[in-house]
């Protein structure tokens, strides 16, 4: 029997233990290959999970970062992490995270469909939606 996945505490980008964990994998290695390995999943795989969608958007919000547009309660290691890798090229990512963050956000998603059993969906789509904007949607 699998584990049953974390709830997310608040529908803010890093407050859930996926992206929190997505996080220390980031600010831990020496490169991008945890925002890469984020970035190449399949839409429609992380349309379905709970965590996955939580660890894109946490992948979308560094490169909503990197592109200098962060979040206004971007965690410290986050930002720490950013101005260590200014040397990155964030605009290839930006088409992937729109697909991805649109993933998502399409009815039926996992994470919204969490968000809307919690009557928190509008709310939850507006947070998901400023990343959007931020990274040039």
């Amino acid at each position: 029997m699998s584990p049953k996945p974390t709830e997310p505490a608040g529908v803010g980008s890093f407050q859930n233990d996926d992206a929190g964990d997505w996080l220390d994998d980031l600010c831990v290695s020496d490169d991008a290959s945890s925002l890469n390995f984020t970035l190449a999943l399949e839409p429609a795989r992380v349309h379905a999970d709970v965590g996955l969608s939580a660890e894109v958007i946490a992948a979308c919000e560094s490169v909503a970062a990197l592109l200098g547009r962060p979040a206004p309660e971007l965690p410290a290691e986050l930002t720490a992490w950013v101005r260590e890798n200014t040397n990155l090229d964030a605009g290839r990512y930006r088409s992937r995270c729109i697909t991805l963050l649109q993933s998502i956000l399409e009815d039926g998603g996992a994470l919204a469909m969490l968000w809307g059993e919690r009557d928190l969906l509008a709310e939850w789509k507006r947070e998901v939606e400023d990343v959007l904007q931020r990274i040039g949607r």
